[in-house]
C-alpha cells in the first residue's frame, strides 16, 4: 500500500525528531523541514542531506567527479 502524503511527512518528521535527540515542544519545525525535505525530493530529486545542505548555504552533494 502506497503512503499518503501525511504519512511521509509524518514518518519524516518522527525521524528528524529522534535524530535531534527527542527534544520537546519543536514539532512544528520539524514537520515543516519534513515537508520541505519531501518537496525537494519530489521535485528534484534530492535527498535529506542535499536539502540540509542547501539550507544551511552549503554546496549541494553531487555524485559526478
Amino acid at each position: 500500500m502506497e503512503q499518503t502524503e501525511i504519512e511521509r511527512i509524518q514518518l519524516r518528521a518522527y525521524e528528524i525528531w529522534e535524530e535531534a535527540g527527542r527534544p520537546a515542544g519543536r514539532e512544528a519545525e520539524h514537520w515543516q523541514q519534513a515537508q520541505a525535505e519531501l518537496a525537494a525530493k519530489d521535485a528534484f530529486g534530492l535527498d535529506p542531506e542535499e536539502v540540509a545542505a542547501l539550507r544551511e548555504g552549503a554546496e549541494p552533494i553531487k555524485d559526478e567527479p
